[in-house]
């Protein structure tokens, strides 16, 4: 059941979660968050937190459900009372005519059966920052770091975020609020923030990481052009340390590098995710060309409405969408069609591994975009 937010229910739910004290991921999110439960003998025995955030998914930005903070008390029986709270909040977000939901990668067994599949990845990484080429970067770029509550680097780093969130290229990346950005400066205090500021004086790149005594972490790199990146490595080489960095796994960033061989580099799945409306999600796609597919949708378990043959139309910047009886060119359960739409493959990836079947030909497909930043939950 959904639980009434007051302090009662506040310290059963800490209890349930924390040996000590709440966190400060948590406590933030809790803010902002909806609660379900199960109460039993006055006891809170299992709990999902939720939260709606706003998400960018290519043509339009659609309200979609972050799942976590999951947690069962050892008398109750775990994954019965967990299937039971997911099964109530996906009817809720349906009401709501929530797009999608997102969770992030872990018990992946258990949470296929609920139609979540991986869709959201990293590439990571690992380099000696004596491995960075020589870079020659303008004499009037210059670097400024601090931390997030620095207004002057805020900015500057907000400015460049905002570039790839006005495009319709992003693929289910979240339009960060502002309590979630203040989220992330109180979630890891020792994490500082550098902008590159270019020869013009504008911002061109930004990276957050956290500096240690023998390496340098680095969470998050956006640059708007070639002069920003290489401000940033070119100042990552000064440090003599070894490099960890997180990037799209579209990204080539070993192309800054003098020996390939010596970095090592690894994808690693970090969400997984649900379709709920899928008229909803259908409606923000990008097809190659405007030529009409069917697809059809041969099981969904938990979303039955969303069963049967869609029409999918696209003219110009518009998608329409319908349901249809005409024969489908590609059909599939809901499982498959997530890392098709909200995920890495197109469908004729997904064809190839066994993921769809195609009954009637078409030159169309999907086109995948990118997810540029990464968030957590």
């Amino acid at each position: 059941m959904k639980l009434t937010k007051n302090d009662n229910n506040l310290k059963r739910i800490k209890k349930i979660l924390f040996q000590k004290e709440a966190n400060v991921d948590f406590e933030n999110r809790y803010k902002n968050s909806e609660d379900y439960g199960i109460i039993s003998d006055g006891k809170l025995s299992s709990y999902i937190m939720l939260n709606i955030f706003n998400y960018q998914l290519f043509r339009k930005r659609v309200n979609v459900a972050g799942i976590g903070y999951i947690a069962n008390n050892d008398e109750s029986t775990g994954e019965k009372n967990t299937t039971r709270l997911l099964k109530e909040i996906i009817e809720d977000l349906h009401v709501k005519d929530i797009a999608f939901a997102n969770i992030a990668t872990h018990s992946e067994e258990f949470f296929k059966q609920f139609g979540f599949e991986n869709t959201i990845y990293q590439k990571i990484y690992q380099f000696d920052s004596s491995n960075i080429n020589d870079l020659t970067v303008p004499m009037r770029g210059k670097i400024l770091v601090g931390d997030w509550h620095d207004l002057e680097i805020q900015n500057g780093a907000v400015q460049l975020y905002e570039v790839p969130m006005h495009t319709s290229n992003e693929r289910n990346t979240m339009n960060r609020s502002y309590w979630w950005w203040n989220k992330l400066a109180d979630q890891y205090p020792t994490y500082k923030l550098a902008v590159y500021i270019g020869r013009i004086g504008l911002p061109l790149a930004y990276m957050f990481y956290e500096e240690k005594s023998d390496q340098i972490v680095i969470s998050e790199l956006f640059s708007n052009d070639a002069e920003g990146v290489e401000g940033l490595f070119n100042w990552l080489k000064q440090k003599n340390k070894k490099i960890t960095l997180t990037m799209p796994i579209a990204s080539h960033m070993e192309q800054l590098c003098k020996e390939e061989e010596k970095i090592d580099i690894y994808i690693k799945p970090i969400m997984m995710s649900r379709i709920i409306n899928l008229d909803e999600v259908l409606t923000c796609i990008k097809l190659e060309n405007n030529s009409p597919i069917v697809i059809e949708i041969t099981s969904d378990n938990l979303c039955p409405w969303n069963i049967g043959k869609w029409k999918v139309q696209q003219s110009a910047d518009i998608v329409t969408v319908e349901k249809t009886d005409e024969e489908a060119n590609f059909s599939g359960d809901i499982n498959s069609w997530n890392k098709v739409f909200l995920g890495n493959l197109t469908i004729k990836d997904a064809i190839k591994f066994g993921e769809i079947k195609m009954y009637r030909t078409t030159m169309n497909d999907v086109i995948k975009g990118t997810v540029t930043f990464y968030d957590y939950y």
